[in-house]
């Protein structure tokens, strides 16, 4: 039997997924790819990425990860604390001052918890903290200290109501006093 064999041959440039490098035609390597024949190739931009070699094109992150370099091989996961909703982002936004979150991989803010009576916290968290002795949380993004003539020696503190008067004869003219040995006669 008598076979004809016959090769396709372009003289235009390197194959999809291929590129040239020192006037050879070499894979492209992951992280970067070659969408047209004759192309070079190309870096997957942040947002995207590939693992393979030959790639034709670069994928864009699913929600819940980012890539923010170039030449990306693979996506990141939002790290606790962060969310993303979005296909291919190059970022995670934070949980919102006064929330946390210990869920890594989130698509949704709703993921972001409140903080506990008494707890602070800032962007991107994945814990709250009591505010220190002597001080109350105020919408559980700040720490303030207890008004002057008054004191705590306690933690949780929503409101500056709970925080003690110094005793009847002495007073303070210091906020955020933490011992009633602090209050002056």
């Amino acid at each position: 039997a008598y076979y004809n064999n016959y090769v396709r041959l372009s003289l235009t440039g390197c194959a999809k997924g291929k590129g040239i490098v020192n006037t050879l035609c070499e894979s492209c390597n992951p992280g970067k790819y070659s969408d047209y024949i004759g192309s070079d190739c190309k870096s997957c931009l942040p947002g995207y990425s590939n693992n393979k070699f030959n790639s034709y094109n670069c994928i864009k992150c699913d929600a819940g990860t980012y890539s923010e370099n170039l030449n990306n091989i693979e996506c990141e996961e939002c790290p606790s604390g962060y969310y993303n909703s979005e296909l291919g982002s190059n970022i995670c936004k934070g949980c919102p001052k006064g929330k946390y979150s210990i869920t890594s991989t989130s698509i949704s803010e709703n993921n972001c918890l409140e903080c506990g009576n008494g707890k602070i916290s800032d962007v991107g968290k994945m814990i709250c903290l009591f505010c220190e002795i002597g001080k109350w949380s105020k919408n559980r993004i700040e720490c303030v200290g207890c008004s002057s003539g008054k004191f705590s020696n306690s933690m949780g503190l929503t409101n500056d109501n709970e925080c003690k008067l110094c005793p009847v004869g002495k007073f303070n003219d210091i906020n955020g006093l933490s011992n009633e040995l602090d209050c002056k006669s």
